[in-house]
């Protein structure tokens, strides 16, 4: 990186900073390339996209879906931040996965919690789906 990029991480991350806010580098960075180095409309996409995700961690501990950070960041990002699909994918997905859960208990098998979210991410968050894949994968009748 150039310097002036490594200023504007450096600005950007101790604007966060004062704000409350924390991200990793690689979404300063790309906050940076998207807006051109300019600090200030930088750092207000970073707290942006920082309340989308904070918003729908909320939603989502509210209706009891827990649903890691790491899934959240993902489809976020996979949906560029639109509000509407990020919730719309989220909740089918932490319904989903709360369901699975309950599935899997009433048959005695455990499994991962991220083997688990990448079998309801491999089928988009569908029940259904995700119910079949399951059935075949591990012989479950």
């Amino acid at each position: 990186m150039y310097l002036s990029s490594n200023s504007c991480l450096q600005k950007i991350k101790e604007a966060l900073n004062k704000k409350n806010f924390s991200t990793d580098d690689e979404d300063v960075q790309n906050a940076c390339i998207v807006c051109n180095f300019n600090i200030k409309d930088a750092t207000q996409l970073l707290i942006e996209r920082e309340k989308i995700k904070q918003h729908m961690h909320d939603i989502l501990q509210k209706k009891e879906f827990h649903v890691t950070t790491k899934i959240i960041k993902k489809i976020c990002i996979k949906y560029k931040y639109n509000y509407d699909k990020i919730e719309t994918y989220l909740l089918r997905f932490g319904y989903t996965k709360k369901n699975i859960i309950s599935f899997l208990k009433e048959k005695n098998i455990t499994l991962s919690e991220n083997i688990l979210e990448k079998d309801i991410e491999m089928c988009s968050g569908f029940y259904t789906h995700v119910i079949s894949n399951l059935k075949l994968k591990y012989n479950i009748t």
